[in-house]
């Protein structure tokens, strides 16, 4: 069971998250040439949807903290372990404010902190804090860069359009079921 719901946290972050971050750079692209009504009702679905997400991420979140890693949710770093979805489930709340879902900085900033999560920031900040002062400069081996992994430029713009593209299907498919349901978009 526990696989399972960390599986669902890993598609709603990596997947889910991402992808509405890079669509919203889609969509304010778009924006900029057409203003289309079904556009602006489709984004403030896709705000509404990553909102929900937010409280669900949360939610199983939390339950796998407290039920797999009780050791680290009562020690001595405790709140580095709910910090990062405290954080997000902040950071999504805010899409319900208007001003928030208007204006690029704003959901451009939300996108960043789906990106760099607390983990990758500590490691970040950890691993720069000593490599770079003249005393340990000796240490530093001149090779190729280990960070080349190998993805190509086409294999980078191929996941970043099918991040797009999954999480256009999902909300395409939370619309449909809304539309069911009986409830209805709001036109603005």
């Amino acid at each position: 069971m526990g696989e399972i719901l960390d599986v669902i946290t890993k598609f709603i972050h990596l997947d889910l998250f991402i992808g509405f971050g890079l669509y919203s750079i889609l969509y304010f692209v778009v924006r900029i040439f057409k203003r289309y009504e079904k556009i602006v009702a489709f984004d403030y679905d896709a705000c509404k949807l990553t909102v929900y997400l937010g409280v669900i991420f949360f939610i199983i979140s939390l339950g796998l903290i407290l039920v797999y890693q009780w050791d680290r949710a009562v020690g001595p770093y405790w709140f580095g372990v709910f910090l990062q979805p405290i954080l997000w489930l902040i950071v999504t709340q805010l899409l319900r404010f208007e001003v928030i879902r208007k204006y690029f900085i704003f959901r451009f900033l939300i996108f960043i902190s789906f990106i760099i999560t607390f983990e990758r920031f500590v490691i970040i900040v950890t691993s720069l804090h000593r490599d770079y002062l003249p005393s340990s400069l000796g240490d530093l081996s001149w090779k190729s860069p280990s960070w080349n992994v190998g993805l190509g430029v086409f294999e980078i713009i191929g996941g970043i359009l099918f991040k797009i593209a999954l999480f256009t299907v999902v909300v395409l498919l939370y619309r449909f079921v809304m539309r069911q349901l009986g409830f209805r978009a709001i036109e603005k």
